[in-house]
């Protein structure tokens, strides 16, 4: 036979065969289908159980078992303390429904080459799908905090209180908490019918010093506790020093989070404020605004910022070795205003020359009503430029007549109750408002003796008295413009401020060579006999005061930098003794 004829006769074979083993796939194919129409394809698993020829309801019937948390039991392990629950009481839930429709969707979308398509993948490469519990996360989370309440430990943080020269340690004690949030995860990530036994610890969040650390503690809350950290803001100032410090330390390194964020929040409620329009209508006659509103830029304390910066400002505290003090610039964002002074008016009132604060914390009610009166009368005066200005004379009769009510005052050599006591805290203020405006200050009287209100916020002298005649606060208004004296109190934490505005011509002021001496003890507490008291009852009706003698130079520069005026105030204070009078 020859070779020409063998090869057409196999190839004709060849392409049969080949016809006949797809005829019988086809077949073969549309049989499986069919078999399996109600059934899950083999290579299917749910958590790790074959599904293979069974119906959902089959599936469901032999799977359900695994969802069953009848039998089950929770079991938390802290530190060998066992806390056990029924599973049950938690409400468990699986989503074994969603799992078996979506297990025996596999393979049935398409058309019958896909299916046979996915059939035959499922055969290469089994799926299994995992069922998943869940828990009812408000009753989880109750029964943790019912753990947590056996489990944790409040603590004591340690703390250092200086007292005198010495420093006292309280070591403190440990705290320790349950991370609830943690543990919640763990025992969802474990939840399966059946026993389960998670384990945890407590983080501990309080350490209290040992006997090694309290000496290094002593020194460094020793240390921190002589320096002065002053803070500075467009307008508000204060310090911080002594006890305040050491209260910002955690030991036996680090600051206190919590202390530092209480600091910030309390400068940033004085700091903080909106934007204001200014408003202006005034009588040049009177010599009075009707309405004054000075425009304010608005101001925000920058929170992260301001944490950053004090942080630095402490750490280079600790560093440095000898006592000083460090300035704190708070970092504010500005807001401007859209109405200013100076498109209210052509008098030349358009910028705040100067500013005066006081407290005056502790003042009996009438004392605080008269110093809210006199702030009332004093406000929105008008001072033309070349005139002096009487402190005494703009207040006018200070009577029960004219409102102001009875309060401590000074007079005749003692502290007695007489109506207008109080009317120097306002003008204490505006002395400070004038030294900072550099006007040309002509009168100035300091008081008696030490008066506890004006030294609140200031050193001795730097208060100004005023009664009748020359016991007055005069100022001649040697600026190119008018000035208006706006005065506020603020019954909430009792302080005040005096503001001058006027016509900026450059000017600058300096506070300098400020000094301290002749200090004195105070005498012997006189008793006075008061047959209006009932016997054998002591009140006291004027407080003890050490003298001492202060002063400062006060320095006025033009816009150029030349000395426009210097002048020393010099204050005189005499020991005062307190004084009781006694009931015979």
């Amino acid at each position: 036979m020859k070779m020409s004829r063998i090869i057409p006769s196999l190839e004709f074979f060849l392409f049969g065969a080949g016809v006949g083993l797809v005829v019988v796939g086809l077949v073969w194919s549309v049989v499986f289908i069919q078999l399996y129409n109600q059934m899950f394809l083999p290579g299917i698993t749910i958590s790790g159980q074959d599904l293979k020829g069974m119906s959902k309801d089959e599936a469901h019937q032999l799977l359900s078992n695994s969802t069953n948390f009848n039998e089950s039991e929770l079991v938390v392990m802290i530190d060998e303390q066992k806390f056990a629950t029924p599973t049950a009481s938690l409400s468990p839930t699986s989503n074994l429904d969603q799992v078996i429709h979506q297990a025996y969707e596999r393979g049935r979308s398409g058309f019958v080459l896909t299916r046979i398509w996915q059939a035959l993948q499922l055969s290469i490469k089994p799926i299994n799908y995992q069922l998943q519990y869940d828990l009812d996360h408000d009753l989880l989370s109750s029964w943790m905090i019912d753990i947590a309440a056996q489990t944790n430990t409040e603590g004591a943080k340690p703390k250092v209180t200086l007292q005198g020269v010495g420093v006292v340690v309280n070591p403190g004690q440990d705290g320790w908490q349950l991370d609830q949030e943690r543990l919640m995860a763990i025992v969802l990530e474990e939840l399966k019918p059946g026993q389960i036994e998670v384990k945890t610890e407590l983080e501990q969040t309080i350490h209290s010093l040992d006997q090694e650390q309290i000496e290094p503690a002593q020194g460094r809350a020793s240390h921190l506790g002589n320096q002065t950290v002053e803070i500075t803001s467009p307008d508000y100032e204060t310090k911080v020093t002594g006890q305040k410090l050491v209260d910002l330390l955690t030991f036996p390194d680090g600051y206190d989070s919590e202390e530092l964020d209480l600091l910030i929040e309390k400068w940033s409620v004085r700091v903080n404020r909106t934007p204001q329009d200014a408003e202006f209508e005034y009588d040049l006659d009177k010599k009075i605004a009707t309405k004054f509103v000075p425009h304010r830029t608005g101001y925000v304390l920058d929170l992260d910022q301001t944490l950053k910066k004090l942080e630095i400002v402490l750490q280079d505290l600790e560093k440095i070795e000898v006592e000083t003090t460090l300035t704190l610039e708070l970092p504010i964002i500005e807001t401007p205003p859209i109405v200013t002074l100076d498109k209210t008016n052509d008098i030349g009132v358009n910028t705040r020359l100067g500013i005066g604060s006081s407290l005056y914390a502790h003042s009996i009610p009438n004392r605080i009503h008269n110093v809210t009166h006199t702030a009332n009368i004093i406000t929105n005066t008008l001072v033309a430029p070349g005139e002096e200005f009487s402190f005494v004379k703009e207040l006018g009769d200070v009577s029960s007549t004219t409102g102001f009510r009875s309060a401590y005052v000074i007079s005749g050599g003692q502290t007695i109750l007489a109506e207008g006591g109080g009317v120097c805290q306002v003008s204490t203020t505006l002395f400070r408002t004038l030294l900072d405006s550099g006007v040309n200050i002509t009168l100035r009287r300091n008081h008696s003796y030490r008066v506890g209100y004006y030294e609140q916020d200031q050193p001795p002298g730097f208060d100004a008295t005023v009664y009748n005649g020359n016991v007055d606060l005069r100022f001649i208004n040697d600026t190119p413009g008018y000035i208006v004296l706006h005065s506020q109190t603020n019954p909430d934490d009792l302080s005040m401020f005096v503001e001058a505005y006027g016509t900026d011509d450059g000017r600058t002021t300096e506070i300098s060579e400020y000094k301290q001496w002749g200090f004195s003890s105070a005498p012997a507490p006189i008793y006075i006999p008061d047959p209006s008291l009932p016997t054998g009852v002591t009140r006291q009706t004027d407080w003890s005061a050490t003298g001492l003698k202060t002063s400062f130079k006060h320095t006025i520069r033009d816009k150029d930098g030349n000395i426009m005026r210097e002048k020393v105030y010099a204050s005189n204070y005499q020991p005062w003794s307190a004084k009781f009078r006694i009931g015979i």
